[in-house]
Parts: C-alpha cells; sequence; structure tokens
C-alpha cells in the first residue's frame, strides 16, 4: 500500500484550516468539562506531592485521613476528565472519517464509537506489548549467544559494547512497526464500527516504513506543541524536568523536586483568583491540541490508506 508522508502531512493542515468552525464546535465543550475535573482534581495531587516530600506543616495522620477521603473523589474527577478527552478524539475522528458534525452550536456525546475506541486501544496495546515482549526475548538471547562466543574468543567487552546498543535499536525498530501496523486502528473503529486492529494491520500493509516515518514525525510535532503549551502554563516546569534530571537517581532529591513544583504551582489552581484565569485558558488550549493531535493525524492516514487501497483495487 502506498502512503505519501508530505501529502498526509499537507492534509492535516488544510484539514484544521477548513473544518476549524466544526472542529471548534466538536472540542470546545468537552475541553471545558475537563478543565473544570482538572481544576477541582489538580489541588489534591499537589497537596499529595507536597506531604509526601515532607514540606506540608500539616498534621501527617490528619493529611493521610485527608487522602483517603478525597481518593475517590479525586479518581472520579479523573474519569470524568478522561471521559471528556475521548469525547474529543472520537468526535474529530467521527467528522474526519465519516463527515458526521455536530448539528448544535456545541458536542457533548458518548456512545458506542467510544467504546469501540476503548476496546480497539486496548487491543492495539496488547499487540504491541507481545511484540515487544518477543523481541525483547529474540535480543535477549541473540545478544546472550553472540556475547558467549565473543567471550570464548577474548573478545566479550568490545562485543557487549556494540552488541547491546544495536540490541536496543532492533527492539526499538520492532515497536515501531507493530504501532505503524496498529496506527490507523482507532479511525478504523470509528469508520467501520468495528473493532479497527483487523483493518489497520490490512491497510498498512507494504506501507511501514514511510508510515513510520510519518509516525515519528508527528509524534515529535505532537509532543512539542503539548510540551510547549504546558511549559506556557507552567514555565517552573522546565526547572522542574532539570531538577529531576540532575537528581536521579536520588528518590529523595525527586521528592523534593516534585515538592517544590507543587508548592510553586499550587496557588494557580485556585479558581477565585481572577489573576489565575490566563493559567486555566493556557491548560485548556493544551488540552486540546493534545486531543486534536491523538485524532487528526491518524484520522487522515486512515483516509488516505483506504483511498491508496481503493485505487488498488481499481486497477485491478
Amino acid at each position: 500500500m502506498q502512503f505519501a508522508v508530505f501529502r498526509a502531512l499537507a492534509a492535516i493542515g488544510a484539514y484544521l484550516f477548513m473544518s476549524f468552525p466544526t472542529v471548534l464546535r466538536i472540542v470546545w465543550l468537552p475541553a471545558a468539562v475537563a478543565l473544570v475535573a482538572n481544576i477541582l482534581a489538580v489541588p489534591f495531587g499537589l497537596d499529595a506531592a507536597i506531604v509526601a516530600a515532607g514540606a506540608s506543616t500539616a498534621d501527617p495522620s490528619v493529611a493521610a485521613d485527608r487522602s483517603a477521603a478525597s481518593a475517590l473523589l479525586v479518581t472520579a474527577l479523573n474519569a470524568v476528565a478522561g471521559l471528556a478527552y475521548l469525547m474529543m478524539v472520537v468526535g474529530v475522528m467521527r467528522h474526519l472519517v465519516r463527515g458526521d458534525a455536530p448539528k448544535g452550536p456545541f458536542y457533548l456525546f458518548v456512545g458506542v464509537d467510544d467504546i469501540r475506541v476503548i476496546a480497539t486501544f486496548i487491543v492495539a496495546i496488547l499487540v504491541i506489548g507481545v511484540v515487544y515482549v518477543g523481541g525483547v526475548l529474540v535480543a535477549a538471547i541473540a545478544t546472550a549467544a553472540i556475547g558467549f562466543v565473543a567471550a570464548a574468543l577474548g573478545v566479550g567487552d568490545a562485543a557487549l559494547f556494540v552488541l547491546l546498543p544495536v540490541a536496543l535499536l532492533a527492539v526499538f525498530g520492532v515497536v515501531l512497526w507493530a504501532s505503524a501496523r496498529v496506527y490507523v486502528a482507532a479511525p478504523a473503529a470509528v469508520a467501520e464500527r468495528g473493532i479497527g486492529v483487523g483493518s489497520s494491520w490490512r491497510l498498512t500493509k507494504g506501507a511501514v516504513f514511510p508510515l513510520s516515518a510519518y509516525l515519528l514525525i508527528t509524534g515529535v510535532a505532537s509532543f512539542a506543541l503539548v510540551l510547549g503549551a504546558q511549559i506556557i502554563a507552567v514555565p517552573e516546569l522546565l526547572g522542574f524536568i532539570r531538577g529531576v534530571a540532575a537528581a536521579l537517581p536520588d528518590e529523595s532529591a525527586v521528592l523534593e523536586a516534585q515538592s517544590k513544583l507543587a508548592q510553586s504551582v499550587r496557588p494557580r489552581w485556585d479558581a477565585a483568583n481572577p489573576q489565575n484565569y490566563p493559567f486555566f485558558a493556557s491548560i485548556y488550549v493544551a488540552n486540546v491540541i493534545s486531543a486534536l493531535t491523538a485524532a487528526v493525524p491518524a484520522s487522515v492516514a486512515y483516509k488516505l490508506l483506504v483511498s491508496a487501497q481503493d485505487r488498488q483495487t481499481a486497477d485491478v
């Protein structure tokens, strides 16, 4: 199957530009629901990080009781935020691959498509997991066998110095191959109303190399966009990342870095303070970007692969 990487990248931009009003109607309300859930849930997590590092002045037993009492509430709020995120992803996929658009000014719907996407995601993760385990086992056996022969020849250390990076690269390649094969499973589930792993496996046959390049390009771009939005929202995050990198593998130092970040960010999650509204707006944008980068590139790839399959069938 043919897959044109640059055509797909151009199609992403064209879709977002041409369909911006519809995309906005799909995502604005679920993103707002996710933000409200975050505003209610995140302070509990920040307080827990502060207590875990021993930076809180509260009685530890009282803090532990409060933490246990709020665990169920935080779980429920996180579930609401996750469901809202799923609405955005599936809503955009439904529009892109099926042409379904909201009839009103907003979209807030959970249906069979969402269940199909969840089931497809689970199956895809299992497939990638099996391939990963198999790749690790094969790489370990091959490395051990070659290392044994190299040791017998007196060049064991040099051989391991070369073999270990090669083995890690091979495992990464195998996982990337499996990820490319199931990459369009979620949009296939929405378009074909079933578990999309089989369709994705069929459509991506013969297109693994360009799809892998596309997956890496869009993955790096998505990571950069989401991380950039988060750093704009929380500038201290950059210092936290540097602090954790410097602290590893000292667990107490990592906890201290987490506590410092939590203490500096905690006042920003006070919804009663109007000065925090720009911060909430940046979190809102970060959630939207994350959902769009999860939905649009895979859906565009699915449509192009289906078009290539149709052309191939017509030629036959």
